[in-house]
Formats: structure tokens, C-alpha cells, sequence
């Protein structure tokens, strides 16, 4: 009896051990994968790889008209891509921080991509907040061709990215996300 609850210690204590690590490691992991590189050129993992470069795609916009991503990107320093949907309440709780984003940032673009799948819901809402920065969506809710390449599985959901296409940070919003816009580009106001 008393191997037998010798063992049993052993046991607990390298499970636990096991246990310690797994969690410190999966804790490095998520501060290595938070943290955000200074260099305007790297990634938020610190390596500059082309696998974290948006490849082009087209979105019809609000009027039905399509619109090439990279296109809108190029046109500013940074872009941040906003996946929302009409029907999500965290979108629309972030939204006015957006919307102040928007208007605090003269140089900053922004391009919403609605997740939602009935089109005079999405109109109307971005009509009725007055979100006026380019607004796309293929309709497709989770199955849109523009959240799969990214792995959304939640909204809200944002990207940061460079002018030359290279994704610099993800999943920000909030202070977060107020923080690293301001540490990149200058307010301006007009």
C-alpha cells in the first residue's frame, strides 16, 4: 500500500510539473504572438515572411461595385481592416472607436468587411452609424473568401497592415488598438 501511494505521489507531482510548463509555454507563446515589433517592416512575431503579406482580393462595396483590397491599402500608411457584422454587438460596441480612429488619423485607412449575410441589414447599418470609410462584403457571413484566408472566428476582428500589404499586428481593438495606431502615425487635425 504504501508503494502504491508512493507512486501515486510521483505521479501527481509530474503531472503537475507537466502541467507548469505546458501553461508556461502556452503563456510565452501568447505573449511572443501579443507583442508587436517596432520595426515598421516586421510582423508581429518579428519576422518578415511572405506568408504575412495580404494577397490581393476584390469585395463588392456598399453599392455593389468591386473593390481590390490592395488598391485601397496602398493609398495609406497603415489600413486597418475591420471584420464586423451588423448583428454583433462587440462590433458595434467598437465601432466609435473606429469611427474616432477615422477621424483622428487623416492618413490612416480603414476598410470594414461585413461578415453579414443579408444585404439591406448591412446597408442600413452602415448607413445608420454613418461608417464612412470603405465598407465590403461578399455576403458570405463565416464562409466569406476574405475571413477564411485570415482564420476569423470571431468579430470583432482587426488587422493592422503596412502600406506595402504586410500585416504588422492583428486582433487589436480598444486601447489596444488606440495605442499601437498612435505609437505609428501622428495625430492630424484639420
Amino acid at each position: 500500500m504504501k508503494k502504491l501511494s508512493t507512486i501515486l505521489v510521483i505521479a501527481l507531482v509530474i503531472i503537475g510539473i507537466v502541467t507548469f510548463y505546458l501553461l508556461k509555454n502556452n503563456n510565452h507563446t501568447q505573449t511572443q504572438s501579443a507583442s508587436i515589433s517596432s520595426e515598421s517592416n516586421k510582423t508581429i512575431n518579428g519576422e518578415i515572411d511572405e506568408s504575412n503579406k495580404i494577397k490581393d482580393f476584390s469585395l463588392p462595396d456598399i453599392t455593389g461595385k468591386e473593390v481590390s483590397v490592395m488598391n485601397e491599402i496602398s493609398k495609406n500608411r497603415l489600413t486597418i481592416i475591420d471584420f464586423w457584422a451588423s448583428w454583433c454587438r462587440p462590433c458595434m460596441q467598437e465601432m466609435p472607436n473606429i469611427k474616432a480612429l477615422h477621424s483622428q488619423y487623416k492618413t490612416l485607412g480603414i476598410i470594414g468587411i461585413s461578415l453579414d449575410e443579408d444585404k439591406e441589414q448591412w446597408q442600413n447599418t452602415v448607413n445608420e452609424q454613418d461608417l464612412n470609410w470603405v465598407q465590403l462584403s461578399d455576403l458570405q457571413g463565416w464562409n466569406s473568401k476574405a475571413a477564411r484566408p485570415f482564420e476569423v472566428s470571431s468579430i470583432p476582428y482587426t488587422l493592422v497592415v503596412a502600406q506595402d500589404g504586410t500585416i504588422i499586428a492583428s486582433g487589436l481593438r480598444g486601447e489596444s488598438l488606440n495605442a499601437f495606431i498612435k505609437s505609428r502615425i501622428t495625430p492630424q487635425t484639420e
